[in-house]
């Protein structure tokens, strides 16, 4: 019982340190995993998991566990600013790309 409590202490203090309520799943994962351009290798082995794991995560076969989210939230010291700044960066540069592709879709298509 108390390695269990114990744990959980330092579960919290994890979480506490990288940012206190971010809640990763398995959506935020993969956003996360995408923003940051990381494979499921490259991921897993900053959360201390197989890789395996992770794609079992993103699939909805596995969950995140509050280790592995502790280890997310610290690894990329997330707050719920940063992560709003990531989102918001990600999808303007994301936006940007699409643009990009509709801009040389319609070149090609005056070019013939």
């Amino acid at each position: 019982m108390m390695a269990i409590f114990l744990f959980t202490q330092i579960v919290k203090n994890y979480l506490t340190k990288g940012g206190g309520n971010v809640l990763i799943n398995a959506t935020l994962l993969t956003e996360l995993r995408s923003i940051y351009e990381l494979s499921q290798t490259e991921f897993a082995a900053l959360c201390g998991v197989t890789p395996s794991y992770v794609n079992m995560i993103e699939r909805g076969k596995r969950i995140v566990t509050n280790r592995i989210s502790a280890a997310i939230v610290t690894e990329f010291e997330l707050t719920e600013e940063k992560l709003a700044d990531l989102r918001r960066s990600y999808n303007r540069e994301k936006a940007h790309c699409v643009a990009e592709v509709a801009r040389q879709k319609i070149r090609g298509k005056e070019a013939t």
